[in-house]
């Protein structure tokens, strides 16, 4: 026998094994994409959080995952964690007694930056534990009394429940004079909670209806067909201007204050979304996506429907993300100018975007 012979011989036995087990085929391996896999999400992990947190609260920045004391304390990261161990605790998805004992060092954080004299929280600690003097921030008055709303009506603490309650009628009138649609929405939002366990108190549904209508009628002044919105541009945290008032439209039986807010929300959603992936800074006048950094960051930024005239625009009020100055000081939300230091942002967009600085 020759070895063609031989070749021939073990084709026709593969042939043969191949027609006679053809139906136990193993199909080629092929990997789920993400879009086909089952949304699993993680486990709650606070050991971050735990890092960042002294005896006095949380502290502000980290360098990587250093804790970065320079910067020290605001109350604004305090109502945050505050809110979000109450949640927590209220979720039962980590031991309660961990999660209270976090929450209260937050809590008493939020108790130490009322200033009784000016109903007003301050925000700002250095890490030596003095208040740094500056006007008081709109945007952390509205947290801490969404922060302190959610112990109210959640905590299963009731030392903690009785000093928050203290402090948000404490701090309750001073939201009259707020001007900024977020803090109103924030303070929707913290007396929603407060609800949870406390209905029927006149002055409280007064305010929230009193902030109810204030930001329904931020609504109706800027929004357009096109534009459906409570203001002329998309800044930070832009879903909770929708979600206060779907939620202050809920509790008041106000369907068209719950119709308003969904109307909102979907066109946020439609706007900032793209290819099913959230693009939080919203489409450019072509309609494309323009991706920015998280909130820390487009807090500070705006993004507008650009004008003719913002490709040609230079300097400080319209200055491209990664260009010269980015780092020197500029206004923040509150449209006031801060000495804080800033991060740099490695985005290579420019001005003609839509992105565009406001100081």
């Amino acid at each position: 026998m020759t070895w063609p012979v031989v070749a021939r011989a073990y084709i026709e036995s593969f042939e043969r094994a191949r027609t006679a087990h053809g139906h136990r085929r193993r199909v080629a391996f092929r990997a789920k994409t993400l879009a086909k896999r089952t949304v699993d999400l993680p486990e709650v992990d606070l050991a971050h959080v735990r890092h960042m947190t002294d005896d006095t609260g949380i502290l502000q920045h980290a360098t990587f995952s250093v804790p970065r004391r320079a910067d020290g304390y605001c109350l604004d990261d305090n109502a945050r964690a505050l809110l979000l161990t109450t949640m927590l605790e209220d979720a039962a998805v980590e031991p309660a007694r961990s999660v209270r004992a976090l929450a209260s060092r937050y809590l008493a954080f939020v108790a130490h930056a009322f200033n009784e004299q000016t109903g007003r929280f301050r925000n700002f600690m250095t890490y030596s534990r003095e208040w740094v003097d500056e006007e008081p921030s709109e945007d952390c008055h509205g947290r801490a009394l969404w922060a302190l709303g959610s112990v109210v009506g959640r905590s299963s603490d009731r030392a903690m429940r009785g000093l928050a309650r203290q402090l948000w009628r404490a701090g309750l009138p001073a939201a009259k004079t707020l001007s900024s649609p977020r803090a109103w929405a924030y303070v929707l939002l913290g007396i929603d909670e407060y609800q949870r366990a406390f209905e029927g108190e006149s002055e409280v549904d007064a305010m929230m209806a009193h902030l109810k209508e204030r930001l329904l009628s931020a609504f109706h002044a800027s929004s357009t067909s096109t534009w459906p919105w409570f203001e002329a541009s998309l800044t930070y945290c832009n879903a909770r201007l929708p979600h206060a008032l779907i939620v202050a439209g809920a509790r008041m039986q106000d369907e068209a204050a719950v119709a308003t807010g969904l109307r909102a929300l979907e066109w946020l959603c439609s706007v900032q979304t793209v290819d099913g992936v959230f693009a939080p800074s919203g489409p450019t006048d072509s309609g494309s996506a323009v991706r920015s950094a998280p909130c820390s960051i487009s807090s500070r930024w705006k993004w507008r429907p650009p004008s003719p005239r913002a490709s040609t625009r230079t300097g400080s009020r319209a200055t491209a993300f990664g260009s010269p100055g980015l780092n020197s000081n500029f206004s923040g939300s509150s449209g006031k100018t801060s000495s804080r230091p800033r991060s740099s942002i490695p985005s290579p967009a420019v001005a003609a975007t839509g992105f565009m600085r406001t100081d």
